[in-house]
């Protein structure tokens, strides 16, 4: 093989293992018609809240770990408001929700790679800046060898797995919100026991 072929194909591997940020569509939940909507089960949400800040996300530059960033996770979480019906455009929403992503627990190297997001969730009163509800998000994903042969790909899987079901219990928590109930957050969610 010419040197320059293999000199290709070295630069070619070495770009495959680069980390990759998580992608949005991977993060996103998207309701297949079968599940309630939270705007169904609280129908003060239906089309009443728009995304404020979104906080804490890293950037992936190709040679840190796959990251979620602030940008892609704010992308996720309105995909998911739209399909859960409860997004208002800005101009529009009672409610604006809030999110400090404060750890994404990740392992340095493993087969099976277990990623744990825990999101800060606040949402206010878009008028008044009034908080009127508050929770901790704690979930975590493993995403298993056979789902990605590289490291680097199954830690971006882990991400992205992590944040889909940090947002699906988002969804199923918003959906118990009644106004007017006292601003408390509730405790994380457990990881499964093994």
């Amino acid at each position: 093989m010419p040197v320059t072929r293999l000199i290709a194909v070295l630069a070619l591997g070495l770009l495959a293992a680069c980390s990759q940020p998580a992608r949005v569509n991977e993060m996103a939940v998207f309701t297949t018609g079968g599940e309630a909507l939270a705007s169904e089960r609280a129908p003060a949400l239906a089309q009443a809240v728009t995304i404020g800040t979104i906080e804490g996300g890293s950037i992936t530059t190709g040679v840190n770990p796959s990251q979620v960033d602030n940008e892609a996770l704010r992308g996720a979480l309105e995909l998911t408001m739209v399909s859960h019906r409860i997004y208002a455009a800005p101009s529009q929403a009672r409610y604006r929700l809030s999110g400090i992503l404060q750890e994404l627990r990740q392992p340095f190297f493993a087969f099976d790679m277990t990623v744990t997001s825990n999101i800060l969730w606040t949402m206010v009163e878009a008028a008044s800046g009034t908080a009127v509800w508050q929770d901790l998000v704690v979930t975590p994903h493993t995403a298993r060898l056979g789902e990605a042969l590289l490291g680097v790909e199954r830690l971006r899987v882990a991400n992205e797995g992590s944040i889909k079901a940090n947002l699906t219990e988002l969804m199923r928590r918003l959906a118990n919100f009644r106004p007017g109930a006292p601003v408390a957050p509730t405790a994380p969610l457990a990881p499964p026991s093994s």
